[in-house]
């Protein structure tokens, strides 16, 4: 996949001078070059994430402020769900969850909201990942930060190594545009009246938009918007696979976006 998807960005900015520096491809490199993926593992990481989700959460009014000043739900322990802190230069930016739904698993925020939608679908034997629970540090905050697609290339990752062609997120519809432009999501069903019941105390309540992405359509797009989402298998194995009995996950994985772009070209 990487050769092809190098071949689509370079004929893209062979068509237009001017891709590659809207794009500004190596300024997503440099920062990928400052930043490791940590699987959540530890009740230090853990806290940490979730202090991170309560001031983003609270700084854009969804949630109210609490005593633990922590946002985490029933969700977070699950056998399908998977949990990271970004970090760059060492310090936490951002975090990202996300669940793999398959018939073995179908369980994530998405499946209760949307089941009547989603359930049959996986009972029929397609799978998902439902990814939530974004959160970036206020200091990566910003229309032009490149923090939430560095953040997003995890879910996307996890379609490749999890061979799953359907990326699915639960969003607010100031956020859907982001979606369809970028990656070319469409809205299935109809909006949801989404109330979470916190662990840390309190609800979230929003209306949300299910947005599906199928990536045997919209790979290309994707690939072509964000070059530096390719990935090597390595790096996928080291993120999603569960270690073997007696052996220690890695601390933090580092992105092999440039890695897997100089080997393709």
């Amino acid at each position: 996949m990487n050769a092809r998807v190098v071949g689509l960005v370079k004929a893209e900015e062979g068509r237009s001078p001017a891709f590659k520096r809207v794009l500004n491809l190596e300024r997503y490199l440099d920062l990928l070059d400052r930043t490791e993926y940590r699987r959540v593992e530890t009740a230090a990481d853990e806290e940490a994430i979730y202090k991170l989700r309560y001031r983003s959460y609270l700084r854009s009014h969804l949630v109210e402020e609490n005593d633990e000043q922590m946002i985490y739900d029933e969700y977070e322990d699950l056998p399908n769900s998977y949990r990271y802190a970004v970090l760059v230069d060492g310090e936490l930016a951002a975090t990202l969850r996300f669940h793999h739904v398959c018939a073995a698993t179908p369980w994530s925020p998405a499946m209760t909201s949307f089941k009547s939608l989603l359930g049959p679908r996986v009972a029929n034997g397609e799978s998902f990942i439902d990814a939530s629970r974004f959160a970036v540090s206020p200091e990566w905050t910003g229309s032009n930060s490149p923090m939430p697609a560095i953040t997003i290339r995890l879910s996307f990752m996890a379609c490749e190594h999890f061979k799953t062609p359907y990326a699915i997120n639960m969003v607010r519809s100031d956020h859907a545009i982001y979606y369809r432009r970028m990656f070319g999501f469409r809205q299935i069903g109809q909006p949801y009246q989404y109330t979470s019941t916190l662990k840390s105390g309190g609800k979230v309540v929003s209306e949300v938009l299910l947005y599906e992405g199928d990536l045997r359509t919209e790979r290309s797009r994707i690939y072509t918007n964000f070059p530096f989402y390719v990935s090597t298998a390595r790096e996928r194995s080291l993120l999603f696979d569960r270690p073997a009995a007696g052996q220690d996950a890695p601390l933090s994985v580092a992105p092999t976006a440039r890695v897997a772009l100089n080997s393709a070209a």
